[in-house]
């Protein structure tokens, strides 16, 4: 941790249910802490408080580690980097691309960086469609919530070859109006009562 940011304790622990040390814990909660207070000029998530934060951001985030299989992956619009830096924060051992065209988003998960001492990521201050082939070479893993997969599809057969693995945030129906290869997927905790429930999808092309 750097200066800047105060460490708070976690009160009653949210993240109990996860093998994650206390050392991960409490910088996810800093982390947290300052995705609030930039939300006071910057609206970087829709959630306002702490625990919502947790229970429809951080913890989906944490359930999808168990599909990463891939050691340098991208988090595609990235936005306030929740998904890629939780990732990041549970699997030790990847290193991953925070990529977003927002510069104020950006300036976001750089001050988050800094100040969490997070290692192992890069900051691509890009659109994807437009980010070079050969920036993504060593890519073997997409992280993608919040972007309509058909959106960007052929984008990313442009960029990485088939097979290529996909963990994806979306309903069945998103996921279908593309040829992908559904290899897992696991519903979105909270999401029961949605007409069109969500799930975390295990995806190749």
């Amino acid at each position: 941790k750097r200066d800047g940011v105060m460490k708070k304790q976690i009160p009653d622990d949210p993240l109990k249910s996860f093998p994650i040390n206390l050392s991960i814990k409490q910088r996810m909660s800093d982390y947290i802490d300052m995705i609030i207070d930039y939300k006071k000029s910057l609206n970087l998530v829709g959630e306002s408080d702490k625990q919502s934060i947790i229970s429809n951001l951080v913890i989906p985030s944490i359930i999808s580690t168990e599909l990463v299989n891939g050691k340098n992956l991208i988090d595609i619009g990235s936005g306030a980097g929740i998904l890629g830096i939780v990732v990041n924060l549970v699997c030790n051992n990847v290193h991953i691309i925070l990529c977003d065209k927002d510069s104020k988003k950006i300036a976001f998960i750089n001050d988050v960086v800094y100040k969490l001492d997070i290692s192992n990521v890069t900051i691509m201050h890009r659109d994807f469609k437009d980010v070079p082939q050969n920036s993504l070479q060593n890519v073997d893993q997409l992280l993608i919530r919040g972007i309509k997969l058909v959106n960007i599809y052929d984008s990313i057969l442009e960029k990485f070859p088939r097979g290529t693995s996909i963990i994806y945030f979306g309903a069945e129906e998103e996921a279908a109006k593309v040829p992908v290869r559904v290899v897992k997927a696991i519903p979105m905790p909270g999401n029961d009562s949605r007409a069109k429930p969500l799930f975390i999808f295990s995806l190749t092309t």
